[in-house]
C-alpha cells in the first residue's frame, strides 16, 4: 500500500450526561479523525482523541503532531507490520493519541487494499465478534441497577469505577450489584486512588465477590503488599505508560489493560498485548471514550486476541461519527456490521 492522501479533520460530539475527571466535567468529546487513501484507493481511518485528566498532550498539540507527520506519510510504502512498525519509529516525539490514529489509518487502509480485515493484516487472526465488558462509572447507589440492567442485556462482565467515595459505602454497593446480578463477573477500576494498605484493606473486604481484578489501585508504585488475598487478582493500566517499559507480567497481576490512545499508540499496544499472552496474562483493549472510528478499531483487535473489551464509553456519546452507529448485541460488538458503517466524513 503506497499512500497517495493522508487528511486530518477536527470533531466534537456531545456526551448523553457531563463525563466527571479529574479535571472536572466533560460535557463534550473533542478530537481529529485522521483519513489515509492509497494510490489504489483503498481508505482507512485513524481517531485522534486525547482524553483530559489523563493524556498529557492537548487536541492541538497533537494534531501538531499529526500534521508533522505528513511530509513522512506522503508516499510512504506500507505493506506489513514491520514496515509500519519502521515508520512509526521513524516519527519520534509524536505524542501518544496521534500516534494511535495515524497508525490506525495506515494498518487500516493497508488490510483494505490487501481484502483482509484490521486484525488479520496486524496479527494474522480475526474475529467476526468482541465480547464487551459493560460499565458502571456512576456512584455507588447506581451501582445495583447498573448490574442488572448489564445482565440483562446480556453482559457477562461489569466493569465499576471504585475509590471515589466512601470505603465501606463502596464494599457494600459491590455486593448489592452481585446480589442484583448473580451470574455477572465483576472487574474494579480504581485509578490509582488508594495507598497500598488502603488497596489491601479494601481486597482484603471483597475477596468473596465474583471479581476478575482489581484495577491500579495503588497511588504509588505498582507494587501489592505483604498479604494481598490470592482470590483478588491484579490488572495494570496507567503504570503500563506512566512507569516506563513495564516488567513481565507475574502473579497476582492477571490483566495488562490496553488503550493506544495512552499507551503510546496501536504499535506498542499490539506489541504489549503479544507479551501479555506470552507470558500467560489477559491483554484487554479497551478505550478512552474515543468516537465510534476509533472503538471500531480497538473491537477488531479486542475480537482477535479474545476475552472482554473495554468498550462501552461508546455509550456515553449522544452521537457518533458512523452511520450507522456502533451498537452492542447480547453483549457484543458485530464487526462484520461494524465494517459496513460509514464515517460521516
Amino acid at each position: 500500500m503506497k499512500v497517495a492522501h493522508f487528511e486530518v479533520r477536527p470533531y466534537r460530539l456531545g456526551l448523553a450526561k457531563p463525563l466527571v475527571l479529574r479535571a472536572g466535567e466533560l460535557r463534550t468529546r473533542d478530537g481529529a479523525l485522521v483519513r489515509v487513501i492509497s494510490e489504489s484507493g483503498a481508505e482507512g481511518w485513524g481517531d485522534c482523541a486525547p482524553l483530559p485528566s489523563f493524556s498529557p498532550e492537548s487536541l492541538d498539540q497533537a494534531m501538531q503532531d499529526l500534521n508533522a507527520c505528513l511530509d513522512s506519510v506522503k508516499g510512504a510504502e506500507i505493506r506489513s507490520f514491520d514496515e509500519l512498525a519502521a515508520w512509526a519509529q521513524s516519527i519520534g516525539g509524536v505524542c501518544s493519541s496521534a500516534r494511535f490514529a495515524a497508525e490506525s489509518a495506515l494498518a487500516s487502509a493497508a488490510a483494505a487494499e490487501a481484502g483482509e480485515s484490521l486484525a488479520g493484516w496486524l496479527l494474522g487472526t480475526h474475529s467476526d465478534i468482541c465480547l464487551v465488558c459493560a460499565l458502571a462509572a456512576g456512584p455507588p447507589d447506581t451501582w445495583a441497577e447498573a448490574a442488572y440492567w448489564a445482565s440483562a442485556d446480556k453482559f457477562r462482565v461489569l466493569k465499576i469505577k471504585v475509590g471515589r467515595a466512601a470505603m465501606r459505602r463502596e464494599i457494600s454497593a459491590i455486593f448489592e450489584a452481585v446480589s442484583a446480578a448473580p451470574t455477572l463477573r465483576f472487574r474494579l477500576d480504581a485509578n490509582r486512588a488508594w495507598t497500598a494498605e488502603t488497596a489491601l484493606s479494601f481486597a482484603r473486604e471483597i475477596s468473596t465477590a465474583p471479581v476478575d481484578y482489581l484495577e491500579e489501585p495503588f497511588s504509588g508504585a505498582f507494587q501489592p503488599p505483604d498479604g494481598w488475598p490470592g482470590e483478588i487478582r491484579l490488572a495494570q493500566d496507567e503504570s503500563l505508560w506512566t512507569d516506563g517499559d513495564p516488567a513481565p507480567p507475574t502473579p497476582p497481576v492477571a490483566a495488562w489493560i490496553l488503550k493506544p490512545t495512552l499507551a503510546g499508540g496501536l504499535i506498542r499496544a499490539v506489541r504489549l498485548a503479544l507479551r501479555a499472552k506470552r507470558a500467560g496474562c489477559e491483554a484487554v483493549w479497551s478505550s478512552a471514550y474515543e468516537s465510534g472510528v476509533g472503538i471500531r478499531i480497538l473491537g477488531e483487535i479486542g475480537g482477535a486476541l479474545g476475552g472482554f473489551a473495554g468498550l462501552d464509553t461508546l455509550r456515553a456519546l449522544q452521537r457518533d461519527l458512523l452511520e450507522p452507529p456502533l451498537s452492542f448485541v447480547d453483549g457484543a460488538l458485530d464487526l462484520r456490521a461494524a465494517r459496513r458503517s460509514v464515517v460521516d466524513w
